[in-house]
């Protein structure tokens, strides 16, 4: 097999493992008997909100959704554990192992821009994946709460202590002052139809 041939043959075994993301469920909020959402549905929204953090902190936006992007990958081989369970895993080391093996299959250029954008530690676009992690489940809690999981309001509280920038800080105060956080987007929508139709 030529060489072009073999990279390719990697980049698809990567991306179909991708789709493990999709079809592995989120652990979390299991505790409170809340529908499970996938890795993926996280992962996604976990990229938008620390590009939106990144910009109200100032930092390079591009680079925190990228990281966010790629920061549960390993979740396609491991799977998503909840807090309860860390306390007896060494899910990072496991995690490291697993992205590493995971990203064999990537062209070595790719591999290591992913693989470094992954191990940073004490910076501060770590601090914007960690409280876009954070407050994505979060907002996921805050509607599971609106719904009728009432103990919801704890996860959100205890994240509340655990955020470090000033700016997920007050969009948690923020969403958590709302009676009805799953419907606020569309408020102005709904009273241009209202209007319309009259």
């Amino acid at each position: 097999m030529n060489n072009r041939k073999k990279i390719a043959l990697g980049v698809v075994k990567f991306f179909s493992e991708l789709y493990m993301l999709k079809r592995n469920k989120r652990r979390g909020l299991a505790i409170l008997d809340a529908p499970p959402d996938s890795i993926a549905d996280h992962v996604t929204l976990t990229a938008q909100i620390a590009y939106v953090l990144a910009g109200m902190e100032g930092l390079n936006v591009e680079k925190c959704a990228t990281m966010a992007l790629f920061h549960d990958n390993d979740e396609t081989r491991i799977g998503d554990l909840h807090k309860v369970a860390t306390l007896y895993l060494k899910k990072d080391s496991a995690s490291l192992r697993a992205l590493k093996d995971q990203l064999k299959n990537l062209p070595r250029g790719i591999e290591e821009k992913i693989s470094n954008l992954i191990k940073q530690k004490d910076t501060p676009e770590r601090t914007i994946l960690h409280d876009a992690d954070w407050l994505e489940l979060a907002l996921q809690a805050k509607i599971f709460e609106e719904r009728g999981y009432k103990p919801a309001k704890e996860w959100i509280d205890f994240i509340g202590t655990i955020l470090k920038t000033d700016s997920a800080k007050r969009i948690l105060a923020q969403t958590q002052q709302m009676n009805d956080f799953t419907n606020c987007w569309w408020e102005a929508e709904k009273r241009k139809i209202i209007k319309e139709t009259r």
